[in-house]
C-alpha cells in the first residue's frame, strides 16, 4: 500500500504568481500541484488549499484553522505549505500534535521563478516526512530541523540552527 501525505496550503512566496496586468504579486494555489505533475510521486497526496496569504498576515485564526485540518485528518504524514518569516512560529502552534510527522516548508522566492528553492524543498520535505518520527520539524535550506531550533538568516535567507 502507497504511504498517504496531506499538503496544507497557506500561501507565502511558494505560491506567489505575478499580474502583468496588475503589474502585482498575488498568491495563488498552483505550485504544489505543478511540481507533483512532473515529480510523479509514487505516494496517494492530498492537496488541502486553506487560504491564501504571506505569513506575517497569517491571524490566530488562521493558526487555529491550521491545527484543526492536521488534528481532523486521518492522515499521519502532513507537509505545511507556509511562509518562511514564521514558519517557527507556526511551530509553536502545532507543536503539542500527538501522533503525527508534520513537515513545514516554504520557499524564498515564487516556485515559478527560475532559480527558486521551492521545488527543492518540496521534494525534501516529501523524503523528510516519511522518514522522521513524530513531531513537528522544519524542511528548509536542505536541513530538517526540531521546529524549535532553526530561523531565518535575513540577510542571506539560509535557515540556520538557533545557536548560530
Amino acid at each position: 500500500m502507497k504511504p498517504k501525505i496531506a499538503i496544507i496550503l497557506t500561501g507565502g512566496s511558494f505560491d506567489k504568481e505575478y499580474d502583468a496586468l496588475d503589474r502585482a504579486f498575488t498568491i495563488g494555489n498552483g505550485a504544489v500541484a505543478r511540481i507533483l505533475s512532473y515529480g510523479k510521486p509514487n505516494v496517494d497526496v492530498e492537496i488541502i488549499p486553506l487560504f491564501q496569504k504571506v505569513s506575517v498576515d497569517i491571524t490566530e485564526d488562521d493558526k487555529v484553522l491550521i491545527r484543526d485540518t492536521i488534528e481532523k485528518s486521518a492522515t499521519e504524514k502532513i507537509i505545511v505549505i507556509y511562509g518562511t518569516d514564521a514558519i517557527a512560529d507556526i511551530g509553536k502552534d502545532l507543536a503539542s500534535i500527538p501522533n503525527k510527522t508534520i513537515v513545514i516548508t516554504g520557499a524564498l522566492k515564487s516556485q515559478l521563478i527560475k532559480d527558486t528553492d521551492a521545488d527543492f524543498n518540496l521534494g525534501f520535505a516529501f523524503s523528510s516526512v516519511q522518514l522522521a518520527s513524530h513531531g513537528i520539524y522544519v524542511a528548509m535550506s536542505g536541513r530538517l530541523y526540531d521546529w524549535n531550533d532553526c530561523h531565518k538568516d535575513m540577510i542571506t535567507g539560509i535557515f540556520l540552527e538557533k545557536s548560530l
